[in-house]
């Protein structure tokens, strides 16, 4: 039976779909928890990895990951989604170096692909009985790329651009992780027409800022709305009040009904907002890594022992 885990890898996103010793890895977190993890769980074989946009908190675990390709002949990487960024940052450029090497390599390799989006991968990446479908960036948001200003709005950061991803099993939604999508990227993901409800949402951009106060409630809102999610994770380290944002939780904590709210780090933000609660609640907050799976039928969201 799949799982998928929500991966505590501190300031940062990776999300893990696995079934038996195969999987697709969403984003992979700062440094080298990821690749930590998918050793400690003999998850050898990586049919797919998406990197949501260049940001380091989600793609600096891909070099880890890569490295390992060459100390450990039993680890594999078929397919690498991403989508350019004009950004000059030291761990993009990095990133670059590696993927650059992969495909002067002799033999096999794993497959490079420049572009990450609705359409690319072509079909929905299959693990077991669940699957991986991307919803967004659109051809056209990928078409213009970061940097780009309409004459109507201002011009796209690589947040707008998240590739926004959706996992799904026996073709029930499971998870929606967005990247660091903000209120612009998700109105325009609204606009696509894509169907984005799921029970789980790993929340954008780690509960964090969405732009102005107006536009953060705004998304907030929209999520509870559009995704009805039972279950929010915010993917954020301890001790940092910035991720979830107190706006944030106080949004989500006013949606009727209330999602479930989870930190895999210990939020100082939440701790405070838990605790004015006079009701019993299911909030977790410093929860560690996710897990999501189907027991008795039932879907469950538990923390990994």
């Amino acid at each position: 039976m799949p799982a998928c885990f929500v991966v505590d890898v501190g300031h940062g996103n990776a999300t893990v779909l696995a079934h038996d010793h195969d999987c697709v890895v969403i984003d992979a977190g700062p440094g080298d928890a990821l690749a930590n993890f998918l050793k400690a769980q003999d998850l050898q074989r990586v049919l797919a990895m998406l990197l949501s946009h260049a940001d380091a908190d989600h793609i600096g675990g891909a070099i880890a990951l890569i490295s390992r390709l060459d100390a450990d002949p039993n680890f594999w990487i078929e397919d690498i989604y991403l989508n350019p960024d004009p950004r000059d940052t030291a761990i993009y450029k990095d990133l670059v170096v590696a993927l650059q090497d992969l495909v002067r390599r002799r033999g096999r390799r794993p497959n490079i692909h420049t572009s990450l989006g609705h359409g690319e991968p072509v079909d929905p990446i299959t693990v077991g009985l669940a699957q991986v479908s991307v919803l967004a960036p659109s051809v056209e948001q990928r078409l213009h790329g970061v940097g780009y200003a309409p004459q109507d709005g201002p011009a796209a950061n690589a947040n707008r651009l998240s590739a926004v991803i959706l996992i799904s099993h026996a073709d029930q939604p499971w998870l929606l992780a967005p990247g660091d999508l903000d209120q612009i990227g998700f109105d325009a993901l609204l606009a696509a027409g894509h169907a984005i409800r799921a029970p789980v949402l790993v929340y954008p951009h780690h509960g964090g800022r969405a732009g102005t106060d107006a536009q953060s409630r705004a998304l907030a809102n929209g999520l509870l709305v559009h995704v009805q999610p039972k279950t929010v994770i915010f993917s954020a380290r301890s001790a940092d009040r910035r991720f979830p944002a107190q706006l944030t939780v106080d949004a989500l904590l006013a949606g009727n009904p209330a999602p479930e709210l989870v930190c895999t780090g210990d939020s100082p933000t939440l701790q405070a907002a838990l605790a004015t609660l006079v009701e019993a609640h299911s909030h977790r907050n410093g929860a560690g890594t996710q897990v999501v799976e189907v027991d008795a039928n039932v879907l469950v969201v538990r923390s990994l022992s």
